[in-house]
């Protein structure tokens, strides 16, 4: 009996000591014996300002997303999926090391689908994790260049969790929608796949560049460009953030082009409004490829191609042949301002072999403004076309050198620097004194310098708008001169 009652005496210590040292708070969930088994919890959410930062106003939690527990060698041990607000949580766990990892393809959007777009169509990126090493932005998760894939068990959205003798929560993971994380071809975290989350996801969407260098595309046969077709309104594409990084130290730090020998634009935004493009250099190959136009709208008004600000700039080079470099049809109130067509952000020619910027049909109401625009083809720098066409507004830009040289066809030609034409006709139409409604901007006539005097640091000129001086039907007409 007494051996009996010392057995119960030194169990008993022993149970009451490791009683007396587990953690007063957060403690295990329960015990058995001497073990102690504890819980893992934390929430999936969308980080909606995309600023890697935790849980705030504004942000959802995230239903119904795959959430898996791993021990330390990549076992899987369980699977649950998160409730109504983004929780999760893990049970009777032992003291170790676990890892938590999120299926990304299933984070739902808070803003809805437009019609005809689900879930399949959208992949969001992570930026937020806090975990038992860190807490703060995770842009991209693991490898910010390799694609979560649930399916063969390759994990990007992964979170180490310690599990010591106590419940361990808010190991949570945030994402986002418009993050661009790497320079792939296409999938989660590239420039496809935010424009194919811009076109599914309701409401606007705005690129956020967490990288920056030559995006190299291939060809998608299921869409009119060689990226995905831009079709909802309010769109924004600005790499200005990562502007002076890369190759060009003092321009844009996304370069986009596409393959060679391929007919396609880079980017075409079809019946969608109010698209922003800035701070990207779209390249083309040059002549003798089969390169369309490089940057296309149609149907489209209320858009802005650059900016004010010099950061805010697209360079449009090398559109090959039988491409301009900026082509807009039923494009309407919208403005293409500061960019550079036919020059490389290191100062090399690359012309657009047919125009820098050309206006086809139903183009009016827009305004082009402080551009550069060098070494166009043969429509030269501006091309307005057709009767529709009317009511741009065409000032301080710079247009010169547009000249078309094809050494293969040995073929030069000179290109003006505003062609107002119509039909298949390019050059010079002469003043004649009035308006001609079937021509681009109405086909006004160009200035006529007469005089021209300089007196000190002012140089004064005289002339008239028309095919003779005295005319009251340009009367009121403003004129741009660049030197």
């Amino acid at each position: 009996m007494k051996k009996i009652w010392g057995l119960a005496l030194i169990l008993g210590m022993i149970l009451g000591i490791y009683g007396q040292v587990a953690p007063a708070a957060d403690a295990c969930n329960h015990r058995v014996g001497i073990f102690c088994y504890s819980a893992l919890s934390g929430q999936v959410f969308e980080d909606i300002d995309g600023e890697g930062d935790a849980l705030e106003t504004g942000d959802e939690g995230k239903s119904n997303v795959m959430v898996k527990l791993l021990n330390s060698g990549g076992t899987v041990l369980s699977t649950t999926t998160t409730n109504a607000n983004g929780d999760y949580s893990f049970s009777n766990l032992l003291n170790g090391t676990y890892y938590v990892v999120v299926n990304s393809k299933e984070v739902a959007p808070k803003a809805g689908y437009n019609s005809c777009f689900s879930l399949s169509d959208v992949w969001a990126e992570q930026t937020y994790q806090a975990d038992s090493e860190n807490t703060g932005e995770k842009f991209g998760g693991q490898d910010s260049k390799v694609a979560d894939d649930f399916t063969n068990n390759k994990y990007e959205h992964k979170a180490k969790v310690v599990v010591n003798a106590g419940n361990v929560s808010g190991i949570n993971f945030g994402f986002n929608f418009n993050l661009i994380v790497n320079t792939n071809d296409a999938a989660q975290g590239s420039l496809r796949q935010f424009i194919k989350n811009g076109n599914a996801v309701k409401g606007a969407n705005a690129s956020i560049f967490k990288v920056f260098g030559s995006i190299n595309l291939t060809i998608d046969e299921s869409d009119q460009g060689i990226l995905p077709t831009v079709t909802d309104d309010n769109l924004t594409l600005d790499a200005s953030a990562q502007w002076g990084k890369g190759a060009y130290p003092g321009g844009p730090g996304i370069v986009v082009m596409g393959p060679e020998e391929v007919y396609d634009e880079l980017i075409y935004v079809i019946g969608a409004n109010n698209i922003i493009l800035r701070g990207i250099y779209w390249k083309g190959h040059g002549n003798y490829k089969k390169q369309d136009d490089l940057v296309a709208f149609k149907n489209s008004f209320g858009n802005t191609v650059g900016g004010d600000k010099l950061q805010d700039a697209n360079y449009i080079t090398g559109a090959g042949d039988g491409g301009e470099g900026l082509e807009c049809i039923n494009f309407d109130q919208s403005t293409i301002i500061g960019n550079y067509f036919g020059i490389t952000p290191d100062g090399k020619s690359d012309g657009n072999s047919v125009a820098g910027i050309g206006l086809w049909e139903g183009c009016s109401n827009n305004l082009i403004k402080k551009n550069t625009i060098t070494n166009s083809g043969w429509a030269g720098g501006i091309y307005v076309y057709q009767e529709d066409s009317l009511k741009n507004t065409i000032t301080q830009n710079s247009i010169y050198h547009n000249i078309y040289i094809n050494e293969k066809e040995n073929i030069t030609f000179d290109g003006l620097g505003i062609d107002l034409s119509i039909g298949q006709t390019w050059g010079v139409t002469l003043n004649d004194g009035k308006y001609n409604d079937d021509y681009g901007n109405r086909g006004i006539d160009f200035p006529v310098i007469t005089k021209a005097t300089l007196s000190g640091n002012t140089l004064h000129l005289e002339g008239y708008v028309g095919s003779e001086a005295g005319q009251c039907l340009f009367g009121g007409s403003t004129t741009s001169k660049y030197f």
